[in-house]
């Protein structure tokens, strides 16, 4: 009996040891932290984004939805931002499976994952809305409707989530123009201007 104990926790910590190593090789050259998701206070000054030189994208919202399946397979997309840190273009990509909440962080900048998370779940995520970016507009095409709405500008920074108000998915777009900041809302299935 001990033999048959001794043998199956030998197995257990040698699966264990294989799992970690094959997950240490496939990351290792991205180092990963640990981090938390904050709302931005809307309240903050204009100024930093505008007066802000826009950095390079060197990764796609695409490539950065693969790291993100990569890390969390059956996970489904419940929102993706897109938003300048320190001079470099940050994607947040939050998700959920059927035990977990999932989040990642990526350097669009650098192309490396700079930050992980899950959280188990301690509710239904029945309420949860996932977002399928096949039926939506593109963040490209989000930003062509912003800066038509607001008369010109650029875009700066964008945030996909489904919006319970609405009952569908929004872009969140933030635009610089005359280097004033404005913030524009669009349905991510109808494409229509919520703040005008």
């Amino acid at each position: 009996m001990k033999k048959i104990i001794t043998y199956t926790g030998v197995l257990l910590v040698g699966i264990g040891l294989g799992s970690s190593s094959s997950i240490y090789l496939m990351h290792k050259n991205k180092p990963v932290q640990h981090f938390s998701f904050s709302k931005k206070n809307n309240s903050e000054p204009a100024t930093p984004l505008a007066a802000t030189n826009t950095p390079a994208l060197k990764i796609s919202q695409t490539k950065a939805i693969t790291y993100f399946h990569r890390l969390y397979s059956q996970a489904k997309l419940t929102a993706i931002s897109l938003k300048i840190e320190n001079n470099s273009y940050i994607y947040e990509i939050s998700g959920f499976d059927e035990q977990k909440d999932c989040n990642i962080r990526i350097d669009a900048t650098n192309d490396k994952i700079i930050g992980q998370s899950t959280l188990r779940l301690e509710y239904l995520n029945d309420d949860i809305n996932e977002l399928n970016l096949k039926k939506l507009i593109s963040r490209q095409t989000a930003s062509q409707l912003a800066v038509k709405a607001a008369n010109g500008g650029q875009a700066q920074e964008w945030q996909l989530e489904y919006d319970t108000n609405y009952d569908e998915p929004i872009w969140t777009v933030t635009l610089v123009k005359d280097n004033e900041v404005q913030t524009l809302r669009i349905n991510a299935v109808t494409k229509e201007i919520l703040d005008k």
